[in-house]
């Protein structure tokens, strides 16, 4: 017999052997795939780099098609590319090729936060800036716009959510973030935080905010909420707040003038009771600073006064039937009680209302929010808002007379219960510039409205929503002319906001601006105790 001197691998070699493998695989295996994801990388970046080459000639060729149009605008939309809202074709057919922003600055193109479509890469951003591919390792590539941040709550329009404007919000008449189903064919449709909303809190510039709406421009309007905790949390109320200090929106109530954010010439509402002798006419003529009274009338008891004042609009107060003053009668009562206005230096009654309304003065609570915008926001974050429009709507509704009655608003509010309005005549639409609105403002801050409200869920006694802070602070909406005296809304949250909104008495004031659409989320759920962080893009 041959004796087999082979022998075979005891356990313990072969667990050995199995061991080493194992090790080599660990090392070799998460090499192989660095090299594969390497390899694959370098060709999303040649990918992108050749995609900018593409971009550029692109722009190059439509400059020498069109050498007498000046590039003004360049932007990606779905990944098209529009020079001056003209479509231009991109000669490319390597992997699609994304990009967040595209910029034409001294005639070179940069390309800004670039990646390749559906891929693995999707966390590796790059940046085409004349000629040459850079990461992008600035973390916002992701980031995206307060705008998009505030619509992608959204739950839908209003309308499909059945919102009754004419009741407060609550957990069944809207709760959340919607749409302005009005603006759902706009380029940004307009998206409102209405309840007790809990995360619609920003900080900027050191402040508290709260977020209240979008604009039609991609921005996104806030209101004041106070400074920051020392815990860094944002849970603010009452005098808390606001701006420090009560102030009056006007310092009197007694002109047409005074409902105004900015006003022009005053003409003082007065009240007299009536007395035999005096002459009323029916209309009035002016020449020289002198009002003659046409087609009159004497008052010898009170009956003449009751049956015939209600055409006989113009007095002199007196006997006479010219006089350098004269009085319009806007309000009788059966005391024998007139309501007057003086008007002076004016031809005509409309053009005594038409003056009122010139923005030429600032009104006190604009002096004071345009002093806290100069502190705080001039000079150091300017570049972070956008000029919207702040409305100070002064339209009376129609069927009220041109001096006393309701405005506009009241109409909406407390009588038909009609839908809130964003819009207003030019005149009102208080804006730095002069192209969207009325170019009165020094800086793009105003007040929150009656109707910013309304969609926020304000309703008298409501203390269940976001803007109820426990004292109560004015809006820019005229409320109505009670007798002498000017009514602005006042947003209280547990009192009636009609009576106590007199102009002339001291509420609090809390700025509103509007933040602009490339302006990013870098951090944050909108929660008080971690509210927004924001960067300009």
């Amino acid at each position: 017999m041959i004796k087999n001197n082979k022998k075979a691998f005891t356990l313990i070699e072969l667990l050995a052997v199995i061991v080493v493998l194992a090790i080599l695989s660990l090392i070799a295996v998460p090499m192989v795939l660095k090299t594969i994801k390497g390899a694959r990388e370098n060709s999303y970046k040649r990918s992108i780099e050749t995609y900018g080459r593409a971009v550029e000639y692109s722009v190059t060729e439509y400059y020498m098609s069109n050498p007498n149009k000046k590039i003004k605008s360049i932007s990606f939309d779905n990944d098209k590319l529009f020079i001056n809202g003209d479509f231009v074709t991109v000669e490319y057919n390597g992997n699609k090729v994304s990009c967040n922003d595209i910029e034409y600055i001294d005639s070179k193109i940069q390309l800004k936060c670039c990646s390749i479509m559906n891929s693995d890469s999707n966390n590796n951003y790059y940046d085409y800036i004349d000629g040459v591919l850079k990461q992008n390792s600035s973390n916002l590539c992701n980031a995206k716009s307060l705008y998009e941040t505030v619509k992608g709550q959204s739950l839908g329009k209003d309308t499909d959510n059945n919102i009754d404007y004419s009741k407060a919000s609550s957990d069944t008449n809207g709760l959340g973030v919607y749409e302005l189903s009005e603006t759902k064919d706009d380029s940004y449709p307009v998206y409102f935080y209405r309840g007790d909303v809990k995360n619609n809190n920003v900080l900027f510039d050191d402040f508290c905010w709260k977020i209240v709406r979008t604009t039609s421009t991609g921005g996104t309007k806030l209101i004041y909420n106070g400074t920051i905790n020392k815990s860094g949390t944002c849970d603010n109320t009452k005098t808390a707040s606001v701006l420090s200090g009560r102030t009056a929106f006007n310092s009197n109530k007694n002109s047409l003038a005074y409902i105004g954010y900015m006003y022009g010439d005053v003409y003082p509402l007065d009240q007299k009771e009536i007395t035999q002798g005096l002459v009323f006419g029916s209309d009035i003529t002016y020449s020289n600073g002198v009002y003659t009274l046409k087609d009159t009338i004497t008052v010898d008891d009170d009956t003449v006064l009751k049956s015939y004042l209600f055409n006989y609009k113009y007095t002199c107060m007196s006997e006479n039937t010219t006089c350098e003053t004269v009085y319009y009668v806007y309000r009788t009562v059966w005391n024998s009680t007139i309501y007057y206005m003086s008007l002076s230096g004016v031809d005509t009654l409309e053009n005594a209302l038409k003056n009122m309304n010139k923005n030429k003065v600032n009104s006190v609570i604009k002096t004071k929010v345009d002093n806290w915008y100069e502190s705080n926001i001039k000079g150091k974050a300017d570049d972070y808002i956008e000029d919207t429009t702040y409305c100070n709507d002064r339209r009376k509704y129609k069927s009220q007379t041109s001096v006393y009655g309701e405005y506009a608003a009241y109409y909406r509010f407390t009588l038909s219960h009609e839908r809130p309005s964003l819009d207003c005549d030019y005149n009102d639409k208080f804006t730095v510039n002069n192209i969207t609105g009325n170019g009165a403002l020094t800086y793009p801050i105003g007040l929150i409205t009656a109707d910013e409200i309304t969609l926020a869920g304000g309703n008298k006694s409501n203390k269940k929503y976001y803007l109820y802070i426990g004292d109560g602070f004015f809006t820019m909406t005229p409320e109505l002319v009670y007798y002498t005296g000017l009514l602005n809304y006042v947003e209280y949250g547990d009192s009636p906001v009609s009576l106590p909104g007199y102009v002339s008495n001291s509420w609090y004031a809390r700025p509103v601006i509007s933040i602009s659409n490339n302006v990013l989320v870098t951090d944050g759920n909108g929660t008080v105790e971690n509210p927004y962080k924001i960067i300009l893009e």
